[in-house]
């Protein structure tokens, strides 16, 4: 059997390649988690709406929101509750579009990454990256490739998280009884959704 001599810098980038894998595979596993966590809370936001006789109805609503509606069906339903009950306050409603929004947001990343093939271009690459066709709009085939750096995805997970800390938090506030925020309440969703933030506020 003849042995094959492979240049020292490929088992070089295998060493880092499969270093690399691995941070990138625990980030994708948090973004599902965190992900997952907010599509619970937004089934959650929706079940407080619901007349309910007891506790056992109040998780059987949630999971009923959670398993029969995507995110954007949930997302569109919780708008047209919301909207309707606080239709009279202007300012509440464009920080609640706002939020869903961001919601959406977090969607599209989430979806982006999450159904993406991950690899390297072709065999003894230094790079790993993710992968995307699209034939979406009617122009073609498109090939999305990019480079991802795993802590960018963590960033974007923490992100998720104070989300929900912060501004869901206010929203379930407003679903579970009729609750205008405060103009201090406003102004600090307003200037984490312009400018963003990275204290939360608490749950």
């Amino acid at each position: 059997m003849t042995k094959i001599n492979l240049p020292t810098e490929f088992y070089e980038n295998a060493r880092k390649l499969r270093i690399y894998r691995g941070k990138l595979a625990s980030s994708i596993g948090l973004l599902v988690m965190q992900f997952n966590s907010i599509e619970h809370d937004i089934g959650e936001l929706l079940a407080v709406f619901l007349k309910r006789n007891s506790q056992d109805d109040y998780f059987n609503n949630i999971s009923i929101m959670t398993a029969a509606l995507s995110f954007s069906q949930k997302l569109d339903m919780l708008s047209a509750l919301y909207l309707k009950r606080y239709e009279s306050n202007q300012r509440q409603c464009e920080v609640f579009r706002k939020i869903i929004i961001k919601l959406s947001k977090f969607e599209e990343y989430r979806n982006t990454h999450i159904h993406s093939r991950w690899g390297t271009r072709s065999f003894g690459d230094s790079e790993f990256k993710r992968f995307k066709p699209n034939v979406k709009g009617r122009k073609g085939l498109r090939n999305a490739e990019e480079v991802v750096d795993w802590k960018e995805i963590r960033e974007k997970c923490k992100e998720m998280s104070e989300f929900n800390c912060n501004e869901l938090f206010e929203i379930y506030r407003g679903c579970s009884e009729y609750c205008e925020m405060s103009e201090e309440t406003l102004s600090k969703l307003e200037n984490r959704l312009t400018f963003g933030s990275s204290r939360p506020s608490g749950r």
